[in-house]
């Protein structure tokens, strides 16, 4: 179970839902859709999140196979107040080698691009190609966020 304010927002978007409405199911379906479009290795699993006063809400939680416990998270969550969704992406967890949530949000946020513009950080602690393989894996994850949780209908 994930904490809300223990989650830092990636990115928060709107969506149009098709006739089946929204789920976590359909959030799978297409996470598994995306991953094998855009060939970077993903897994999940469902979970919670507390958002406080006794509120839960259920989560899509996206993770690297090989580095489960070692990189970021992402927490996948909508609200559908009408045909409409409201879905949230949200970083959590640590990196084994240092990576700070700012840069790993950078990345995941600017894709490539973020990439060639991010130095390594004072924090990084991992040997330089373990860190190089990690920060490619965020910016890999870009276009499975903007995908996932991008604008348009599902």
């Amino acid at each position: 179970m994930y904490n809300r304010e223990d989650l830092l927002n990636i990115r928060k978007s709107f969506r149009l839902v098709g006739a089946e409405g929204m789920s976590i199911e359909i959030l799978e379906g297409h996470a598994a859709e995306f991953s094998e479009k855009f060939g970077v290795a993903l897994a999940w699993e469902t979970d919670q999140i507390d958002n406080g006063g006794g509120a839960m809400q259920d989560c899509l939680v996206l993770f690297n196979p090989d580095h489960k416990d070692d990189y970021y998270k992402i927490v996948v969550d909508f609200e559908m107040p009408s045909m409409l969704a409201a879905l949230s992406a949200s970083i959590t967890g640590e990196s084994a080698n240092g990576i700070n949530r700012a840069g790993a949000v950078a990345l995941m946020q600017g894709g490539k691009m973020a990439l060639a513009n991010l130095a390594g950080g004072a924090t990084e602690t991992g040997a330089p190609e373990d860190c190089a393989a990690e920060k490619d894996y965020y910016a890999a994850m870009y276009d499975i966020v903007n995908a996932l949780i991008g604008a348009g209908e599902i």
